[in-house]
């Protein structure tokens, strides 16, 4: 059985790591202003995007989760006929729907799925499992680099879920930015109180 990993792009791991081990993307769209950045974790147009926007606070900045039909596709297209059991890693659920959309494409594919393995000449059923990481970046990356492990080590999949599923609750990410003013300012836009205003001028000042 060939077991494939999906991931969101908030899950910090290198490109060179991501193409390496065959990790299936789904990518996040940012908007600052009226431009629209697609995050499919390409570094190079990361730092070009981030660069026109380092010191523009006068447009809102916020991130859409990728939809139910969006998520759909990337599955149909490059996980049914890739892989027999596909293991989907997101940010958590209380930060974001990715979770909910993943969950509901995992059910949606379920009558679309045999013709694309048939065309792709794999046999058998395809399986599919949404987690929630209960991280973000680098404490996602520690989960998904752990799962990359287990499957090239051959792991059987019961083994694979439950180690990660140990694993999630000793996972944390930390991030560490120079200037608080999107965070501050998303979080009150969503009623996020996590980031006060304070706490916000006192972070930046730091």
């Amino acid at each position: 059985m060939k077991i494939g990993l999906v991931v969101d792009s908030g899950c910090d791991l290198p490109k060179d790591f991501i193409d390496a081990n065959n990790i299936l993307v789904m990518p996040v769209p940012i908007r600052i202003g009226k431009e629209i950045y697609v995050d499919d974790r390409d570094p190079q147009r990361a730092r070009e995007f981030y660069a026109r926007h380092e010191v523009d606070k006068t447009h809102d900045a916020e991130t859409a989760p990728p939809s139910v039909e969006q998520i759909r596709t990337l599955l149909l297209d490059q996980a049914v006929g890739e892989f027999d059991y596909a293991l989907v890693q997101t940010v958590p659920k209380s930060r974001s729907p990715i979770f909910d959309n993943a969950t509901d494409a995992a059910h949606a594919i379920l009558s679309d799925y045999k013709k694309v393995r048939e065309a792709a000449g794999r046999e058998g059923p395809f399986r599919i499992r949404v987690s929630d990481s209960q991280t973000l970046f680098a404490g996602q990356g520690v989960l998904a680099a752990e799962t990359i492990r287990l499957i090239q080590a051959g792991t059987k999949i019961g083994d694979i879920r439950q180690r990660i599923s140990d694993l999630t609750p000793n996972a944390t990410g930390y991030a560490v930015v120079p200037d608080l003013y999107y965070v501050h300012k998303r979080a009150r836009k969503k009623g996020d109180k996590s980031v006060g205003f304070v706490g916000a001028l006192m972070g930046s000042a730091l």
